[in-house]
């Protein structure tokens, strides 16, 4: 299931389809926002995270994952279907910060320009995206 339906569930983790799939926000702003996250986690933290501490967040995503799979494979999921139906990618918002602390590394200090780079560049793809929103639900 997760190889099938991976791409929809990473694109509505991001909030690729909003308002019941009926308001698309373009694959650009959606990387985008992927790509100022990967940004933010490379700065300067001063944050150490053990090793092991990093395998705990991974099994607890894992189990959270598998929770959700199964429950909607025994709740929704009619018995003839080959894949799990009805799991969205926003049900795995609240582990994906357990995720991303797992792939955050020690940086070097880049200076404040790298921070403002991310604050900019989200206000940007937020700023597109509210404008997409508006351009759908009030234009068309």
């Amino acid at each position: 299931t997760i190889y099938v339906k991976g791409d929809f569930y990473f694109d509505s983790l991001i909030g690729g389809d909003l308002s019941w799939f009926t308001v698309n926000i373009p694959s650009v702003l959606t990387c985008a926002s992927v790509v100022i996250v990967f940004i933010a986690l490379f700065e300067d933290k001063k944050i150490n995270i053990k090793p092991w501490h990093k395998v705990v967040f991974i099994g607890i995503s894992v189990v959270v994952i598998g929770l959700a799979m199964v429950s909607m494979w025994i709740g929704w999921t009619p018995l003839s279907y080959n894949n799990i139906e009805g799991v969205q990618g926003r049900y795995f918002l609240p582990i994906l910060p357990l995720l991303l602390i797992c792939i955050m590394i020690e940086a070097k200090p880049k200076g404040k320009w790298y921070s403002q780079l991310v604050v900019i560049g989200s206000c940007v793809v937020n700023f597109l995206v509210v404008m997409q929103v508006f351009d759908i639900i009030v234009v068309s």
